[in-house]
């Protein structure tokens, strides 16, 4: 069984380098979140660009773990639009802890049943164009839009490895340079298939050049729900029944700099209808050689409305082809 996953691991692995799709990365400040899954910039000439990575990410609220090898591609259509590409093959395992009403107990208590399982496949598949608006002293502007597809897997399995909807992103960038310091900020729209309730994602990170080889970043990432959703979905878009909270806690993708955030949401027990979270993101990343780096990630949840409190840990090392 794990030669065989490990066959299935190369194969794709070798269909996703040979993707032609997508671009060079812009110059500036936006360049510098190098390590981040949805960025191959490396500081290398040529109008196309390849990065392949493989990530480890854990979660400590319960049995989590999820790893992922990604395939990132860009291409230079001009000098201000690219269109880019990301394919990952993942595998998750989870165990899962919770309580039940024991109907067989003298005292009426509660028994802790356990959720376990596994499961790899093709994740959901992004695809996406990006413009620079501006490039001044003042900063540099960019926007883009991206559409993910669901992958391959069946999104009613107990462990799923995504949500199996049509995610469309739209969002506007922007990056200012103080020579070893570097400002990015973001702010978007997510609209999700499914009569899901879309979702406003921001961001603000600082990014630190320690030497020519080692960069530091911290990064506050927060989403909020809007109650646009169908009826019966209208706030972060899933049932919230125990059985969709238990098997939707599990499903977390890697996905870089979004960590845990690909799938739809936990929901907590609560008669309040707002959705938010607000996570922080401290991250390391070393360069090894011109080609190959190593970079790590902590992210704990700094604030949380009626969604699940996690704090993660992920690891990956990247390579750049092209």
């Amino acid at each position: 069984m794990k030669i065989r996953m490990a066959i299935k691991i190369a194969v794709v692995a070798t269909l996703m380098a040979n993707i032609i799709t997508a671009a060079h990365c812009f110059a500036g400040s936006l360049r510098d979140e190098s390590w981040a899954e949805n960025t191959c910039s490396n500081g290398l000439d040529g109008r196309l660009h390849d990065k392949i990575s493989l990530n480890y990410y854990i979660e400590n609220n319960f049995e989590y773990a999820n790893a992922t090898i990604c395939n990132h591609v860009e291409y230079d259509f001009t000098d201000s639009i690219t269109m880019f590409n990301t394919i990952c093959y993942k595998y998750i395992r989870s165990e899962y802890s919770y309580s039940v009403y024991d109907e067989y107990s003298a005292d009426g208590s509660n028994k802790t049943n356990v959720m376990t399982g596994d499961a790899y496949g093709l994740d959901d598949i992004d695809v996406g164009l990006k413009q620079r608006l501006l490039d001044s002293d003042y900063g540099i502007f960019t926007h883009k839009i991206k559409v993910s597809i669901p992958g391959p897997y069946d999104e009613n399995e107990t462990l799923p490895l995504g949500s199996g909807k049509y995610n469309i992103d739209y969002s506007i960038l922007y990056g200012y340079s103080l020579q070893r310091i570097y400002l990015n900020l973001e702010t978007g729209y997510r609209w999700r298939s499914g009569g899901l309730s879309g979702q406003i994602n921001y961001s603000a990170g600082i990014v630190a050049r320690i030497t020519c080889a080692i960069r530091a970043r911290v990064k506050v990432h927060g989403r909020s729900y809007l109650n646009n959703g169908e009826e019966g979905d209208t706030t972060s878009g899933v049932t919230t029944s125990t059985e969709m909270i238990n098997r939707n806690s599990v499903n977390r993708a890697c996905g870089g700099d979004g960590g845990g955030f690909t799938s739809d949401t936990t929901l907590n027990d609560s008669t309040d209808d707002r959705f938010s979270d607000l996570i922080l993101n401290l991250g390391l990343m070393i360069k090894l050689t011109d080609n190959i780096g190593l970079n790590c990630n902590y992210r704990p949840s700094i604030h949380i409305r009626n969604m699940s409190e996690d704090t993660s840990l992920s690891v990956g090392i990247f390579y750049w082809f092209i």
